[in-house]
């Protein structure tokens, strides 16, 4: 179930010593090989009606489509559900690692030193990429307040 996502006036609060909670409908995912390419090639050649729908149907004589070479390659995603469908997106390792760090409890100023901690990115990159994971985090409402004891939603600054 989705939680109330931050409002435009709680992010613009948000400090160094704040913590944030994330949607619990958003997974991230470190991986070894490109799935996603993976799933891009098997919907490519799916019927619409096999996409859209769950129920299971059998098929009588279907050509296999030929998928993609699968290489080790270090991929992360970020995978949310919105208006009842499911999307993923390739993220950054230096994202994946801010929004895994805020996820397990993390202040933003602790989130950031672990996101860059062994980065090669530049001063002007890591700002960029922060810049940026904020704002896309905030436009998807991946972000909210984190939860305390009595279950109410709080944003601790």
């Amino acid at each position: 179930m989705a939680r109330t996502p931050l409002t435009a006036e709680e992010a613009q609060a948000i400090r160094p010593e704040s913590k944030l909670s994330l949607q619990p409908h958003l997974q991230l995912l470190e991986l070894s090989y490109p799935v996603d390419s993976l799933v891009l090639a098997v919907k490519k050649h799916a019927p619409e009606t096999e996409i859209v729908s769950n129920a299971a149907s059998r098929r009588e004589s279907q050509n296999r489509p030929k998928l993609p070479m699968m290489t080790r390659e270090r991929v992360w995603l970020a995978v949310h559900r919105f208006e009842d469908s499911v999307y993923y997106r390739r993220i950054g390792r230096e994202t994946f690692l801010l929004l895994s760090a805020l996820r397990s409890g993390a202040s933003v100023s602790e989130a950031v030193t672990l996101a860059f901690e062994k980065t090669k990115l530049n001063a002007k990159e890591q700002a960029t990429v922060l810049r940026e994971s904020f704002a896309h985090a905030s436009e998807l409402g991946w972000f909210c307040p984190p939860q305390v004891e009595d279950d109410s939603e709080a944003l601790v600054m």
